[in-house]
């Protein structure tokens, strides 16, 4: 939804979240709203700032880490899959989704990339490839009634010496995010404990937003229906796309130490080395 608070970062809670769901309901909570794919939901991920914003960030990261092969974990419709193809056509790319009608849209649409239908919160998860340099986490652990299992699974799947690059959201839980299947927003100190409770070293969270970003969630919940009607259900117009644009333009001047946008890099360890952070 529209991303558009006024508040310093420093003002919210440490680590607000909703109580905990029951078992499965996020799962099928999110299975019902992202099996439900709108115009509207495609041209946010397209043109929105904060997925673009954070598409930037996941080419940035996987410049610095130069893989040979990468897994997106919650792939979703396979855009930052397509992104990254884009820019580094020699990856091998691989990409795993709870929704199996995704994954077989994905795998006609992206050819050169390999997909998997997964439940990565599944306890008999088994990951479907030789393990990879890479895995991306972009928007999905925020989703998830057991997101320690769902680090377990990216860990297991990671080559010895691997990289994860992960981007979820702090600060409160807002309407348009309870409509998106939004469980838990974390804090720095929460992701970073929950990763190396996963065996993850060398954690680095790192909060970015203030101002922009976190203002165009704000102004998105003061009216959410209309938003939610706005820019999730049909094709952006020219009032869509003008906001689109000029919330890129002032996404150039948000901090990149502080906001309700979290990003983290960790790495698995390689044999013989202390897995804590």
């Amino acid at each position: 939804m529209l991303e558009i608070a006024l508040a310093h970062p420093s003002d919210y809670p440490m680590s607000p979240s909703l109580p905990p769901a029951d078992s499965g309901h996020a799962k099928d909570a999110n299975r019902a709203y992202y099996d439900r794919r709108t115009q509207g939901q495609e041209d946010y991920w397209r043109l929105m700032a904060a997925p673009r914003f954070r598409v930037r960030m996941a080419l940035r990261a996987v410049a610095q880490a130069r893989p040979a092969t990468i897994c997106d974990f919650g792939c979703g419709n396979g855009a930052l899959l397509g992104a990254v193809h884009a820019r580094f056509p020699h990856i091998q790319l691989m990409g795993l989704d709870l929704s199996s009608e995704l994954i077989a849209e994905n795998s006609k649409r992206l050819p050169y990339a390999s997909f998997a239908a997964a439940d990565l919160c599944g306890e008999t998860f088994a990951f479907p490839w030789e393990p990879v340099d890479m895995a991306l986490s972009m928007e999905v652990i925020e989703h998830l009634d057991q997101p320690g299992l769902y680090l377990n699974s990216i860990y297991r799947a990671l080559a010895p010496g691997g990289t994860l690059f992960l981007s979820t959201q702090s600060g409160p839980i807002r309407a348009t995010e309870q409509h998106v299947g939004h469980v838990r927003h974390w804090s720095r100190e929460d992701i970073h404990e929950a990763l190396a409770q996963a065996g993850f070293s060398d954690i680095s969270p790192r909060s970015t937003g203030w101002p922009f970003h976190d203002l165009s969630k704000y102004l998105a919940n003061r009216n959410p229906d209309k938003t939610i009607r706005s820019f999730g259900e049909s094709g952006y117009g020219f009032k869509q796309k003008a906001v689109c644009l000029a919330l890129r333009c002032l996404f150039l001047c948000n901090s990149r130490r502080c906001g309700l946008q979290l990003f983290a890099v960790a790495r698995k360890p390689l044999p013989g080395e202390d897995g804590q952070a």
